[in-house]
């Protein structure tokens, strides 16, 4: 919860809603009001990351394609790019995860969860 409020902004209704229907566990509705969140406030990089942890439990693919997209329309989000290298990483894609990886390290050097799963994501592949 302290993390969820650390990404949230001034003016995210949607998105919190979409966090509590989520929380209730009605997975559509948290889908339907991230989808709105990403139409009132472009970009959001809280509403994309948490939609595409609902695309994933239904389908690793189609997230990773969601997330290639997200990052391409905004590259300079630490959190999009650690998302899509989780991604990478579930589906054994180490080379690509490391270079993503290494970007959200890159963009947020106080994160210390980018540096880990960067290293991680190194020892994987040697």
């Amino acid at each position: 919860m302290k993390a969820q409020h650390q990404l949230v902004g001034v003016g995210d209704g949607a998105f919190n809603l979409g966090t509590l229907a989520e929380r209730e566990s009605n997975t559509a509705e948290a889908e339907r009001l991230y989808h709105k969140a990403l139409v009132e406030n472009e970009p959001s990089v809280p509403a994309i990351v948490y939609l595409a942890e609902i695309i994933r439990r239904r389908n690793e693919l189609e997230c990773d394609r969601f997330l290639i997209e997200q990052v391409l329309r905004i590259p300079s989000s630490a959190p999009l790019q650690h998302s899509l290298a989780l991604s990478e990483i579930r589906q054994k894609r180490y080379s690509e995860a490391i270079s993503n990886r290494r970007t959200a390290t890159t963009l947020d050097l106080s994160n210390e969860i980018y540096a880990e799963v960067y290293r991680l994501a190194l020892a994987q592949k040697s």
